[in-house]
């Protein structure tokens, strides 16, 4: 079974961690994760304490996450992963709101990182240099209504979202376009 946690530090209130520690996608399922993309099952795999999933460019391969119990409208979720195979070295961190899907994707076409709410780009910054099997922590924290995005702890620009709609509901891993992607950890905190 994966590693699952409330553990708490001194600037925020961790209300999930997952570290992909289980034997198979069945067991992570029994563990609350939803089989929620369209690809077949050779495009997921869990391992040694890693999500590997897969995006062709016409079916991808989704884990979501439910936090019903979190309701909180300041939060903070992040990753830690690495493009490991296909056509670019992308890869996302998703949050999902009552009103919104929250998408940081560090795109390796463009070399940017790229915000998206509900799969509409709302901000795209330079900076990211896209390197296969190299792993790193990408964040995203909602603030008084502003969505504020991190790589590897350097902040890269900030969004004003709003209030509405922005209680944290879920998480959820994705493959990016034409990528396989592999993740160690997700976790999700209310600030």
């Amino acid at each position: 079974m994966g590693q699952q946690s409330g553990v708490a530090d001194h600037n925020r209130r961790l209300v999930f961690k997952d570290d992909f520690n289980y034997t198979s996608i069945s067991a992570m399922v029994a563990a609350g994760w939803t089989v929620c993309g369209n690809a077949p099952s050779s495009y997921y795999s869990v391992t040694g304490g890693y999500l590997t999933l897969q995006n062709d460019g016409s079916v991808v391969a989704w884990m979501c996450r439910s936090l019903t119990a979190t309701g909180a409208d300041d939060w903070m979720v992040s990753d830690r992963a690495a493009a490991v195979g296909g056509g670019y070295a992308s890869f996302q961190l998703n949050a999902l709101t009552v009103g919104h899907q929250w998408t940081l994707q560090a795109d390796g076409y463009y070399s940017t990182l790229v915000l998206a709410r509900d799969q509409i780009h709302v901000l795209e910054v330079p900076g990211y240099f896209p390197t296969f099997g190299v792993y790193h922590v990408v964040s995203m924290e909602m603030k008084n209504g502003v969505i504020s995005i991190f790589l590897d702890g350097r902040l890269f620009g900030s969004f004003t979202a709003g209030r509405t709609g922005s209680a944290i509901t879920g998480v959820a891993m994705g493959a990016s376009w034409t990528a396989t992607d592999s993740y160690d950890y997700v976790t999700a905190a209310s600030l």
